[in-house]
C-alpha cells in the first residue's frame, strides 16, 4: 500500500559551478530559479545475443559507457543566463567593478574551440545528484508580447554521483517582461514584435574510450565546431517599416539583428543578442479575416569577424549580459 510520503517538486533545488578539473565534482556557486527539470543518466545496455543452443535472442544485458544529460526550463533573469551562455560560447569576458558587471560572450576559437566543464547539483526534495563534466548544447529564449520572457536549456555530462542536500541562495534579479524587450532590425526600431524566439545549438559528442576502471562513463564531452544561431519572429506589418523588412528576405540581404532584453526593476540588468550579419531565410505574409497584417520571419546569424571575443576568429552571435555576476564566476 502507498505510503503517501510524496516529494513536493517546489522543493527541488538547482545549482551550478565550474569544474577546477575534468572528472571533479565542484560545490554549487550559483542557482537557478525553474519552472521544469529534467535529469536523466544514460545507461546503454549491450545485448548478447550469442547462439546458445536455444531460440532465444538476449542472453544477457550488460552495461555499456554511460553518460548523463540535464534540461531545464525557467524564466529569464540577466543574472542565470550567463551559465549555458559561458557553455555554449566559450569566450566571455567581464567588465565593471560593481553590479551591474558586463559580461560578453562569443565563440571560443582557440584553446582547440573547447569549452569549460561545469558540475549541476540537483535536489529533488528528497535526494541529491552530480551531474559531473556538464557542457550545454542548446538554449532556446521565446516570449509572447504579454508574457514573461522564457528558456530551455540542454546539457550533456559524463558521470552522475549523490550528494547531500545543497544551502541554496538565490539572486536578487527580477525575471525579464517581454514588453520590455527591443528588437532592431537593420537599425530599423520601430517594428512591433508580437512574439519572438531565439537558438544557439551545438552538438557535444560523448566520447567513449577504455579506461581500465570499474566504472564505465564516457571518457570526455567534445563540442563540435557547429554551432548554429536561429530565431523568428511575428511582426506587426505596417505601413512604416513592414515592406522594408518584408525586402530584405525577398533581396536576400544581410542586416544587423539585435535583441534586447531589460529586466522590470530597472534598465541596468539585461540580456543581449546581437549578430551583425543576419538573412532572414523565411518571411510570410500572413492575413485573416478582422485582422490587421502580419509578417512571419525565420533568420540565421552567419559567421563574423564583429561579434567574436578575445579569441578572435568568426562568431554568428555574441551575447551580453549586465548582471550580478562578478568576474571569475563562469570561466
Amino acid at each position: 500500500m502507498a505510503t503517501g510520503n510524496f516529494v513536493p517538486t517546489e522543493l527541488s533545488v538547482v545549482g551550478i559551478a565550474k569544474q577546477a578539473s575534468i572528472g571533479t565534482a565542484v560545490t554549487s556557486t550559483n542557482f537557478f530559479r525553474l519552472t521544469g527539470i529534467k535529469p536523466q543518466p544514460n545507461v546503454p545496455y549491450l545485448p548478447d545475443n550469442s547462439f546458445q543452443g536455444d531460440m532465444a535472442k538476449v542472453h544477457d544485458l550488460l552495461q555499456g559507457p554511460t553518460s548523463a544529460s540535464f534540461e531545464m526550463d525557467g524564466s529569464l533573469y540577466a543574472d542565470e543566463i550567463g551559465w549555458p551562455l559561458a557553455s555554449l560560447l566559450g569566450d566571455l569576458t567581464v567588465t565593471g567593478t560593481q553590479d551591474p558587471f558586463t559580461t560578453t560572450f562569443s565563440l571560443l576559437n582557440s584553446t582547440q574551440g573547447q569549452t569549460k566543464s561545469y558540475t549541476i547539483t540537483d535536489w529533488n526534495g528528497a535526494d541529491g545528484s552530480q551531474y559531473v563534466d556538464c557542457k550545454a548544447n542548446e538554449l532556446a529564449l521565446a516570449y509572447t508580447a504579454d508574457g514573461l520572457i522564457t528558456y530551455n536549456s540542454k546539457w550533456d555530462g559524463i558521470t552522475v554521483t549523490s550528494t547531500t542536500q545543497p544551502t541554496a541562495s538565490f539572486g536578487s534579479t527580477h525575471a525579464a517582461p517581454a514588453w520590455k524587450n527591443t528588437v532592431s532590425i537593420n537599425s530599423l526600431v520601430g517594428p512591433l514584435v508580437h512574439d519572438l524566439s531565439l537558438s544557439i545549438k551545438r552538438t557535444n559528442i560523448p566520447v567513449p574510450a577504455m579506461q581500465s576502471t570499474s566504472a564505465q562513463p564516457v571518457a570526455a564531452i567534445f563540442n563540435a565546431g557547429d554551432i548554429d544561431y536561429t530565431g523568428s519572429a511575428t511582426l506587426v506589418y505596417d505601413t512604416t517599416n513592414g515592406n522594408t523588412i518584408y525586402g530584405y528576405y525577398k533581396s536576400g540581404t544581410i542586416i544587423p539583428l539585435v535583441v534586447d532584453f531589460n529586466t522590470s526593476e530597472t534598465n541596468t540588468h539585461e540580456v543581449k543578442f546581437t549578430s551583425t550579419q543576419t538573412i532572414i531565410t523565411q518571411a510570410t505574409l500572413q492575413r485573416a479575416s478582422a485582422n490587421y497584417v502580419e509578417l512571419a520571419i525565420q533568420f540565421e546569424g552567419v559567421a563574423n569577424t564583429t561579434d567574436v571575443g578575445a579569441s578572435a576568429g568568426r562568431s554568428p552571435v555574441k551575447a551580453t549580459t549586465k548582471s550580478q555576476i562578478t568576474s571569475g564566476t563562469y570561466a
